[in-house]
């Protein structure tokens, strides 16, 4: 398969969170990063048969020259959970170094019931649902795929670790440790450090033969699974055009693709579930029916902003991350698999 793709991602952060990374995050001599350039073809007018939401096929190949405009158009609302009142999950962080040119060290897995302990916070304690998340990175990244005949648009975070899973699984009537598939090998309920996870928006031509595009569907990664949904089967909202963060319908086909975080694993799912359970439960299903059952609810939620943006070509695909060997440096050459 022919794939062609820009290596293009950028990164959220907060300037208070993250002012100690320095101006010299971006400088990073071994991994190839796209120079600003002059001949990046002018974006033509919009035919009238695409809609306010199409984008022209340059603005995705030369994402960072064309400030980022489908990435931001469709970017995620992440929503985050705690339980019982004083466990709260990690938010994510920065992939790298405080120099920027390796890999963030991330965190040995704290020896607690709160998979929140020894990160970031998510946000302030919650004056109810959807309280308002602290600012945080997200990795973006355009790839077309000629297969396929889409645009994908990657959006993933980074964690210091995937926590101390405490859950057990019945099977018949031997009890024993959870033991989770990770993205090339197996988490186990000690956990581990470093974790990425995230989705990807598919972008479909407006006509055939056009090269204007609009949403298609997305794809939600949970470890090593990716399960496809149409649009219209997505909770999306627009976040700005009125007070609909909190709309938990879908069909509505919005800007943006809400994202319910697993509470434990960071998986990413398209729906709540409100279990009030602290921990996974299950009697011994398949996997991917195991981590369905994964607790999410809404406490917060975040929608990255274009003025938070930079660009995070800084991801080598080489460096080291242990178990979470599926970095947005090297999902660009599997993404059009999934």
């Amino acid at each position: 398969m022919k794939t062609l793709f820009s290596l293009l991602m950028l990164t959220v952060f907060t300037i208070d969170a993250y002012s100690s990374l320095g101006t010299d995050l971006l400088a990073n001599e071994s991994y190839p990063q796209l120079e600003p350039r002059q001949d990046i073809p002018e974006v033509p007018p919009k035919p009238p048969t695409s809609g306010p939401g199409s984008f022209h096929g340059s603005q995705f190949q030369f994402l960072k020259q064309t400030d980022f405009a489908p990435a931001v158009d469709a970017m995620p609302v992440w929503v985050y959970s705690r339980t019982q009142k004083e466990f709260s999950p990690c938010a994510p962080e920065g992939g790298t170094d405080t120099t920027g040119k390796g890999p963030n060290p991330g965190t040995n897995v704290p020896p607690s019931a709160s998979p929140g302990e020894d990160c970031m916070d998510v946000g302030p304690d919650p004056s109810g649902p959807y309280t308002l998340a602290n600012a945080f990175p997200t990795y973006v990244g355009a790839v077309y795929c000629d297969d396929s005949d889409e645009w994908r648009i990657q959006y993933y975070n980074y964690y210091v670790y995937a926590p101390l899973i405490t859950s057990f699984v019945r099977c018949g009537l031997a009890r024993q440790p959870l033991t989770l598939a990770s993205h090339d090998g197996v988490m186990s309920f000690l956990g581990h450090v470093h974790d990425w996870e995230g989705i990807v928006v598919k972008w479909q031509r407006d006509a055939e033969g056009d090269n204007w595009w609009h949403r298609s569907g997305a794809i939600y990664n949970k470890h090593c699974f990716h399960d496809h949904y149409e649009w219209d089967q997505l909770n999306t909202v627009d976040v700005d055009v009125g007070s609909d963060v909190s709309n938990e319908a879908t069909g509505l086909n919005r800007k943006h693709p809400k994202v319910y975080v697993g509470f434990f694993s960071h998986a990413s799912f398209p729906e709540i579930y409100k279990s009030r359970k602290t921990h996974l439960n299950a009697d011994c299903p398949e996997l991917r029916d195991l981590l369905g059952n994964e607790y999410r609810s809404n406490d917060w939620w975040r929608l990255p902003r274009r003025e938070d943006i930079r660009p995070a070509s800084d991801i080598d695909p080489d460096w080291d991350y242990g178990d979470a060997t599926s970095n947005p440096g090297t999902n660009f050459e599997n993404i059009c698999k999934w």
